[in-house]
């Protein structure tokens, strides 16, 4: 495969991954926006990534003839999960600076009760929980600014290399020498 063809190939499959993930973005918040501070959405979103880039990786090794490098299988694995972050933070920054600013201070609000209760749970002093909150609710508004969600765009990019790695140690498979 070409570098321009596996390119377009990266594009497409990360557009494609990235609309998924606008759609699962938009139907939790139709449903239930807080589920956005939920440590079973940040789990399941991980799976879900974790077997998306999977399965098109498969698919692309099948496509290459049942072959590919741990570099290529990297590569395409990264830039997937590059192209689909991207879209993701572009619907985010749609969604939460620009159609529902509002729906961050629910989203805060649910963080900030989650974060007391798994505290509570572990029977932290009051003060600490206080203090906790405190930077919670600054750390979790910073993140839902513009700059934020650009800034942990990039910050994902260590995630998606780690990922990538994982996948692609999987997926590699190296074309056995034939004697003739």
């Amino acid at each position: 495969m070409e570098s321009n063809d596996s390119m377009k190939q990266i594009i497409k499959d990360g557009a494609i991954f990235g609309l998924l993930s606008v759609i699962i973005g938009l139907l939790s918040y139709i449903v239930d926006v807080t589920a956005f501070a939920s440590l079973k959405y940040l789990a399941f979103i991980l799976v879900f990534s974790f077997a998306v880039v999977f399965i098109f990786s498969v698919r692309n090794r099948k496509a290459l003839g049942g072959y590919i490098s741990f570099k290529n299988a990297f590569i395409y694995s990264f830039g997937i999960l590059a192209v689909a972050g991207l879209i993701g933070t572009l619907f985010n920054l749609l969604l939460f600076v620009v159609v529902d600013p509002g729906a961050v201070d629910v989203i805060v609000q649910a963080s900030l009760e989650n974060t007391e209760a798994i505290m509570e749970r572990f029977d932290t002093p009051d003060e600490a929980i206080d203090e906790a909150l405190d930077q919670a609710e600054e750390d979790t508004y910073d993140r839902f600014t513009a700059l934020g969600m650009i800034k942990g765009y990039f910050i994902a990019w260590v995630f998606y290399a780690i990922v990538a790695l994982i996948v692609a140690a999987i997926v590699k498979r190296k074309e056995q020498e034939r004697d003739i």
